[in-house]
This record gives C-alpha cells, sequence and structure tokens, in this order.
C-alpha cells in the first residue's frame, strides 16, 4: 500500500515539492556510480517514514538499489560494492559508520557514501577522522530532505529534536534548517510579501529569511510571481498548553491512542484485512496503513470532534448499502455494465468504511474508559482554572497508580502552566514522589521542564494565563461540538492559544495592509529597534498589540518588497502558509481547517518542524537524556 497521497487538489503544487525532492535523491544514488547495480542504502530508521512519503522502492531499484537496511551499531554484512548512508548529521551515527568501515576488508574495494540530511555538520566530519576512516573511500554530500508534503494542505520538517535542541539545549541550527526551507520554498512559489510571527524563534527565523534573501546572487532569488501571499510563523514556546491537552479531534485521538507516523498508522492487521476475502496474518502482525486525503471517508471525519463521527459512519454506510442495491434495479446489458464500473469505487469505500469503523470502536473503547474521562475531566478543570485542588488530587493518584510517566507529566505542565506555577507545599512533594516512583533518572527531564518554565515554583504575580484566558476567550461554554461555530470545538470548548494568535494575526492591519514595492527599499524604517531591520514589532491594532504583548515571545510583522511586475493582482485571494517552529498537534491542523472553511478567500497552508502530541512532546525532552547522541 502507497503512503504518499494524491496531490492533485493541492492549493499549491505540492507534487513539484515532492517530484523536486524525489529527483534529488536519485541523482545522488546516480552520482555514486550511475552504470554500476551493487548499491545498499542505509537508512537512518527515523527517515524511513518521511522518505516513502517521496519515493518508492522501485524507483530506487531503477537507480541500482538492491537493498535496503537500517543504520544500527555492529558490523554490515554485504557484498555490495557501494554503500550509501543516508542519515542525519548526529554523532552517534558516525561512530556506526565507523565501525561498519572498519568491518569490511580492505580488498574489498568498497565505496563509502554519506548524504547528509538536510545538511552536514563539521563535527561529524570531525567524529569520522577522529575515528581514522574519513580519507576510506568516503564521499560526503547533502541531500535536502526540509518540507515534505504530507497531504494537499500540510508540509512538515519531522525533526524530532529541533524543540529540544532550541529550548532545552540551546542549539539554533534547526532553525537554520528552518529559514533554508522557507527560502526553498519561496524559490518554487515565489516571494512571500507579508510575514507575521509570534514568539523569538519565529523573530530568528524571520531575520535570516531576510539575511539569506538579501545575500542571494541573482540567479537564487525567484522572479516568481508570489503564490504564497503569508506567511504567519508560530513558535511554540508561546503555547505549551496545548500539546499537554488530549486530543479531542477524531485523527487527534487516533494519534493519542495508536500514534500516527509520517501520515500513516501501524493497526493490527485484522483491523485493516476483510476476514472474508484476503489473507490472514500472523497473530499480533501489524500493517502500517496511511492517513491522508485519498481516503475520502477519512478526510471527511478526521477535523471532527469524535462525538459527531459515529453518525457520520452510520450515514455512509447506509449510503453503500444503498449504492450496492443498484445491482437489483439493473436489468439491461448497459446498466449491469454501468453497475460493475461502479463496483470497484463502492468495494474500495467499504474497505475504508471498515477501517475507520474498526479505528472508532478501538478508540471508543479507550474514551468510555473511567481513567480517560478523570483525566479529560481534571484537564477541563485546570483549562477553565476552575477548583485547581481537585486537579493536583487527580495527579497524585496517577502518580500512586504508576500510571505512563508521559501521562503524568502532561498533566502536571498544564496544572503549572495555567495556575503560574505550583506551590511550594505541593512542588518538592511531587518532585520527590516522581522520583521515588519512577527512577532518580527523570531528575534531568524535570530539571529541563523547569527550564523552559512548564514545571516551576508559583509565582507570586498576577497568574498570565487568567489574563490570557479572558482576553482571547479562550473558553466557551456552550460548545456545540457536532455543528461548531468556533474553534474551540476541538478540544471540546477549549480554543488552542495558538490558533486564536492566528485569528488575531489574520484580522490585523498588518495582515491586510499593501505590499510594498522594491523602490520603497528592502527593509522597513518603522522599527522602533533598528531602523534597517525588516522587523516590525506590532501588528497594527493597540488592542491585538495590547494582548500579544501579554503572552510570551515577542509579536512582529516584515513586507518583502516585490518588483512592480509581480505584484498581486487580486490582494483579495490569499494563501496563508502557519508555520509552527517546534512542533503543531492534529487538532490544531483541523482548527486551521476550521478557519479555512470560515475565511472565504484565504486558503490555509499548514508547515511545521514536526506533528506531536504531548507523548511525542515529553520523548522529545528526555530523548537525548543519558545517551550518546
Amino acid at each position: 500500500m502507497s503512503m504518499q497521497c494524491s496531490l492533485d487538489n493541492a492549493v499549491l503544487n505540492f507534487k513539484f515539492i515532492r517530484d523536486s525532492i524525489a529527483e534529488e535523491l536519485l541523482r545522488l544514488i546516480d552520482e555514486v556510480e550511475i552504470s554500476e547495480k551493487n548499491k545498499i542504502l542505509v537508512l537512518d530508521p527515523a527517515l524511513s517514514g518521511l522518505l516513502n512519503l517521496v519515493v518508492d522502492f522501485p524507483a530506487l531499484t531503477k537507480k541500482g538499489i538492491e537493498k535496503i537496511y537500517f543504520l544500527n551499531p555492529g558490523v554490515l554484512p554485504t557484498e555490495a560494492k557501494h554503500i550509501i548512508y543516508l542519515i542525519r548529521p548526529r554523532i552517534k551515527f558516525m561512530k556506526y559508520i565507523a565501525q561498519q568501515i572498519r568491518g569490511h576488508s580492505p580488498t574489498d574495494e568498497k565505496t563509502y557514501n554519506i548524504f547528509f540530511v538536510p545538511v552536514k555538520r563539521t563535527m561529524c566530519e570531525v567524529v569520522l577522522e577522529e575515528e581514522g576512516v574519513k580519507g576510506k573511500a568516503i564521499r560526503i554530500s547533502e541531500y535536502g530532505l526540509c518540507l515534505v508534503p504530507f497531504d494537499t494542505d500540510i508540509l512538515s520538517m519531522e525533526l524530532p529534536t529541533s524543540f529540544r535542541e532550541c529550548a532545552v539545549d540551546g542549539d539554533k541550527t534547526s532553525l537554520y534548517y528552518i529559514a533554508k526551507a522557507l527560502m526553498n520554498l519561496q524559490n518554487s512559489f515565489g516571494v512571500i510579501p507579508t510575514i507575521l510571527g509570534k514568539g523569538a524563534n519565529a523573530q530568528f527565523i524571520t531575520e535570516m529569511l531576510f539575511r539569506m534573501r538579501h545575500e542571494a546572487n541573482d540567479e537564487e532569488k525567484s522572479g516568481n510571481f508570489p503564490e504564497i501571499t503569508h506567511l504567519i510563523i508560530i513558535d511554540r514556546e508561546v503555547d505549551f498548553i496545548t500539546p499537554m491537552c488530549t486530543q479531542l479531534t477524531y485523527e487527534g485521538l487516533i494519534d493519542e491512542v495508536f500514534g500516527i507516523n509520517n501520515g500513516s498508522v501501524e493497526l493490527p492487521a485484522e483491523m485493516v484485512l476483510d476476514p472474508k476475502t484476503e489473507n490472514k496474518e500472523p497473530p499480533g502482525k501489524k500493517l502500517k496503513t496511511p492517513l491522508n486525503s485519498n481516503d475520502r471517508l477519512f478526510s471527511d471525519i478526521r477535523d471532527l470532534n469524535f462525538a459527531s463521527v459515529g453518525p457520520h459512519l452510520h450515514a455512509k454506510a447506509k449510503l453503500i448499502d444503498e449504492h450496492y442495491k443498484e445491482r437489483y434495479a439493473a436489468k439491461t446489458i448497459t446498466e449491469i455494465k454501468d453497475f460493475m464500473k461502479k463496483l470497484t469505487v463502492y468495494q474500495k469505500e467499504h474497505q475504508y468504511l471498515r477501517i475507520q469503523s474498526n479505528i472508532t470502536e478501538s478508540v471508543l473503547a479507550v474514551t468510555r474508559d473511567l481513567p480517560f474521562r478523570d483525566k479529560l475531566a481534571a484537564e477541563q478543570n485546570l483549562l477553565a482554572l476552575a477548583d485547581p485542588d481537585v486537579s493536583m488530587a487527580h495527579i497524585e493518584k496517577m502518580i500512586n497508580k504508576q500510571e505512563p510517566i508521559n501521562a503524568v507529566l502532561r498533566l502536571l505542565c498544564l496544572y503549572s502552566l495555567t495556575n503560574n506555577g505550583i506551590k511550594d507545599k505541593f512542588y518538592n512533594v511531587l518532585k520527590r514522589d516522581i522520583l521515588q516512583t519512577y527512577g532518580y533518572k527523570y531528575l534531568y527531564t524535570l530539571e529541563n521542564l523547569t527550564k523552559i518554565g512548564m514545571f516551576k515554583l508559583n509565582a507570586t504575580r498576577a497568574n498570565p494565563y487568567a489574563k490570557t484566558l479572558k482576553d482571547l476567550n479562550l473558553i466557551i461554554e456552550e460548545m456545540n461540538d457536532k455543528e461548531p461555530n468556533d474553534i474551540a470545538y476541538v478540544y471540546s470548548g477549549y480554543a488552542p492559544i495558538s490558533i486564536r494568535i492566528v485569528e488575531q494575526a489574520i484580522a490585523s492591519p498588518a495582515f491586510t495592509g499593501a505590499t510594498l514595492t522594491e523602490e520603497k527599499g528592502f527593509f522597513n524604517s518603522n522599527s522602533e529597534k533598528d531602523p534597517k531591520s525588516p522587523i516590525v514589532p506590532l501588528w497594527g491594532d493597540p488592542r491585538t498589540d495590547s494582548i500579544m504583548r501579554d503572552i510570551p515571545g515577542p509579536h512582529f510583522h516584515a513586507k518583502q518588497p516585490l518588483p512592480k511586475n509581480l505584484l498581486p493582482q487580486d490582494e483579495s485571494r490569499k494563501v496563508v502558509l502557519v508555520f509552527f517552529v517546534g512542533g503543531c498537534t492534529y487538532t490544531e491542523i483541523s482548527a486551521i481547517r476550521f478557519l479555512n472553511q470560515k475565511h472565504e478567500g484565504i486558503d490555509f497552508l499548514v508547515g511545521t518542524t514536526k506533528i506531536i502530541n504531548g507523548n511525542g512532546f515529553f520523548d522529545s525532552v528526555t530523548e537525548k537524556v543519558g545517551k550518546d547522541v
């Protein structure tokens, strides 16, 4: 089953992006030895799913790839002459590669090719040199696997450690990757005239993007008509609350229960295969199933609040049943032929319905479970600032029952974020209980969470969340999840701060202002800090600017001037790319799609460093603790 989504209905030519990425890899493989077939590809395991979205194995075999391995420590037993490594720049990978090179006989005359994704790093070359293998027929290249189309409206870089590197380690390298990816996007689809952002990392990327464009030579500067009119960059650090919450859209709950990786989910074979017509897999076998708009049924229900999914599936089942009954009405040869042509489509729809119904049943079993409902009630109380002591008691109960550490940390951090920290009498007790229950290795995790402000002692000053709650109208009391009129439906009454910020951005004068021409100069002159800076530290509406100042991180806008011949002819039609630095959730994507339906004249696209949930967020924060990186 192909993992790739059909991109025919995308607002932008995402197929061009995907094809370009695939062609670059195939060209790099050709450069190894165009006439030889004796090649193997050794993959960073984390890149496997991403690569499946770009190129399939038959295309690789045509270029001489005979087998694909995952990069692991130990000897690599192969007779292949040309070994190609496709990896992220990690020190531990360099040591694995050095070990494998030393494991081969010098008389084998093998060649070793390392393709770094997306760029090489000096430290990796230094390690290869220290390991004594750099000169042993090694060729180093870069493979720009950056923004990959996941669906007709989603681009993701799938950088799993980006947030940790920036927020915890202070390593801003991934921000360069993001700026470079956005620069490449502009080279393909034209300069983006208007940029708005919220957060320190968003501003850093914007400044870097301007610098890259300023330093680019004429050949690198896009002369294309701007197909993306606005870029809104949201730093994850301005809204830690949203990924702590349990996602309540259909796709979001699938992610919570099963885990979605690179646009697909692993399901038990019996949930995917038709037991009447398809071969049975061994017990316990799991099958990777894509979740994208190729499945029209999934596309219809993915963004619904889970409470609304059942009636949609029931209506679809009834419709398919009516389609099958058409065969009884077919009397003539022509009518029978027409039905047989449609039968394949009906059977495919039936297959999709069976899979989605099985998924729904599994998710429903989880949501009906008492611990799930209790945890959800504790979250809702915290978000509404209602009786935090009850939620604190639930956290202590979870620790005593030794529930999964990530579930405990999600609720604990949600408590801290919504209550401006944790009272002294609870803070030390909770810290002690977590370490004694789950192990002292989690001391590093708690220190990291303290460092980024997610787990801290209660401050004496006013609670900033309480003000944001009121200013952005985060809680909608009478929320109709089945016929929503507000983005808050994605969390059954709570509106994600990140998407409320997007709403504020698109309503601001900075968003609607005219595009600059190059005659007016490359830089704006309105910056309070630097008259040559492209950054203007406001959005132009006093109330909006006041609200934004109360949320962590700067807010700003910038205009990129265009040649007169490239100015948009119809500024009433807008294409807006909302880019999340540090990751976004499926519920946030659903909320963006809701805005897409609500705002005529605006097509929204989503870009992100990674699609995350709360569990993945904490995996990122703890990922490198005690490990060789």
